[in-house]
């Protein structure tokens, strides 16, 4: 029975995890997806993932750290507010989780949108070499010129 408890327990933090680390790599696939059979393709979902599981990481390292950051600038205010009235923290509180929401669905939705467009192939272009100001100056015929 204390087994039952803790195979529950550990089922549903799993299942928590699995639902607060879905949502950016859904949102990158459907930003990204063309048509309803894309979302399941494997081959969609490679060309998203393949080689990129760090940038990908830093998406969740940004998107905790703001919300971090966010707590962290919130507090001081809902302590003052809390000195206030318990109406005023109360207000001032909701005031506070719904710019979170904002903030929340506007940067997870900018991440996600940035990550989904696929990494373009490296191109180097090759710089004509500058003109030289007198042909004699040229490495190869600046050489022969001056042994003749």
């Amino acid at each position: 029975m204390l087994l039952a408890r803790t195979g529950g327990a550990i089922a549903v933090l799993v299942y928590l995890m699995v639902v607060a680390a879905s949502p950016p790599a859904l949102l990158v696939v459907a930003v990204s997806a063309e048509s309803w059979s894309e979302l399941v393709s494997p081959s969609h979902w490679g060309s998203r993932f393949r080689g990129r599981w760090m940038d990908f990481f830093l998406i969740y390292v940004i998107f905790v750290g703001a919300l971090c950051c966010l707590v962290l600038a919130a507090l001081p205010i809902l302590a003052f507010a809390s000195t206030k009235s318990t109406d005023t923290m109360q207000t001032t509180s909701a005031v506070v989780v719904l710019f979170a929401i904002g903030f929340t669905i506007s940067l997870l939705g900018r991440l996600c949108g940035s990550f989904a467009i696929p990494v373009a192939p490296e191109v180097t272009e090759t710089k004509p070499a500058p003109a030289p100001l007198h042909p004699s100056l040229s490495q190869f015929k600046g050489v022969v010129a001056a042994r003749s």
